[in-house]
């Protein structure tokens, strides 16, 4: 006996969404399980063929409209034949330059004069924002291989072109988002994220265990989020990521990260929550931090400290048994060295003292009572409680 099978197991459907002019057209890039499984309906029918749609961003009276470009396509199709029917549909998506008026300010040849000069150009917004996404089952896929060969191209010459790196084509330099969350992605390629211009990369919900060391060469980045991955360490290449503001990687197997925040004095939001560590990197140089999670603790505040959130993670069972306080792990991390002087810190703390059991179990531990005793000499306000 024999049976015909008619099953036939869903296809992968890639989605590239192109933000032109502006980078914000979604609210959760990339803090959503499910970013990848909102390609709408009418995808399913891109077997075949790429599909393409364009839409607005912003009322029409804007000057910089901005605009979207969604195409699409199926695992299994050949690579290079994909890339060149999107390369092909971007370029009719894409609308024609429009005429603007360039003004450009020049000093005079006399002293203290100043010269106007005014002429017509043909322009069109930049592409700001890249989102990959990816709808159906099974992790043969990742669509990395189309994203790459699409990012060498000038789609004016069809040519590789000359980016940074060599990596990056002309149409591709202005790109300041890339969103790759959710494609099942145990490497991450350098030559994916070499965008001279790159400001926020989201990578959540992959499988990557290491990051590439050329994230140092990111220097415009202020937003990295990796949460939900594997990750075991953090390149040392991320301490040249100066003006980072956000740092998120969240439910990873971090234990003792390698992370220099000397030189990253701009950084607001640093989360290590869900990560099984053994200490807390040194802290004390992120004067502006006024976001902070880690071990089963989440805290918010806003400037100046005038107002701390402390939220504690009673179900995150993996950081407190039976045996152990809820606050075991955070207090393990906080007190082993000094980044309980931390402002952020000891203003939590502050709230967290306010529990009787909570200060009967640091009055257990010798090392947190000569670490608050120390904190006494502090010249800061929010230190000394």
């Amino acid at each position: 006996m024999s049976w015909g099978l008619g099953w036939k197991r869903p296809s992968e459907i890639f989605r590239l969404s192109l933000s032109y002019g502006t980078e914000d057209y979604g609210e959760d890039l990339n803090r959503s399980s499910t970013s990848s499984s909102g390609t709408s309906s009418s995808s399913a029918s891109a077997s075949a063929s790429a599909s393409v749609s364009a839409s607005p961003l912003s009322p029409s009276q804007d000057q910089e409209i901005g605009f979207r470009i969604d195409l699409d396509w199926t695992a299994g199709e050949d690579e290079d034949q994909v890339v060149l029917r999107l390369q092909s549909q971007l370029m009719v998506a894409l609308p024609m330059p429009q005429d603007c008026v360039s003004v450009e300010l020049k000093s005079g040849e006399e002293r203290g004069t100043v010269g106007v000069e005014m002429k017509v150009v043909k322009r069109r917004d930049s592409l700001r924002g890249i989102i990959l996404s990816k709808s159906g089952s099974g992790p043969q896929n990742d669509g990395l291989g189309v994203l790459t060969r699409l990012l060498k191209s000038n789609l004016a010459t069809g040519r590789v072109g000359d980016g940074v790196g060599s990596s990056c084509g002309e149409h591709w330099r202005t790109v300041t988002l890339l969103s790759l969350c959710s494609l099942g992605l145990s490497v991450l390629p350098a030559k994916v994220i070499r965008l001279p211009l790159l400001e926020k990369l989201y990578l959540d919900y992959n499988r990557l265990s290491v990051l590439p060391p050329e994230l140092g060469e990111l220097k415009h980045l202020t937003v990295l989020s990796v949460d939900y991955n594997l990750l075991v360490s953090v390149p040392v290449e991320l301490r040249q990521c100066v003006g980072l503001v956000e740092l998120s990687l969240e439910h990873n197997k971090l234990v003792r990260p390698l992370l220099d925040f000397r030189a990253m004095s701009e950084l607001q939001i640093l989360r290590l929550f869900g990560n099984p560590l053994e200490f807390l990197p040194e802290i004390l140089p992120l004067h502006n931090l006024c976001h902070l999670s880690l071990a089963n603790i989440r805290i918010v505040a806003n400037e100046n400290l005038r107002s701390v959130n402390v939220q504690i993670e009673m179900e995150n069972t993996s950081y407190f048994g039976t045996s152990k306080h809820k606050l075991s792990a955070f207090f393990s991390l906080i007190f082993r060295f000094s980044s309980c002087h931390h402002p952020l810190l000891a203003s939590a703390l502050a709230k967290i003292m306010q529990d009787q059991g909570n200060r009967a179990v640091v009055g257990k531990d010798e090392n947190a009572v000569r670490q608050l005793i120390s904190m006494i000499s502090s010249d800061n306000r929010h230190v000394v409680w």
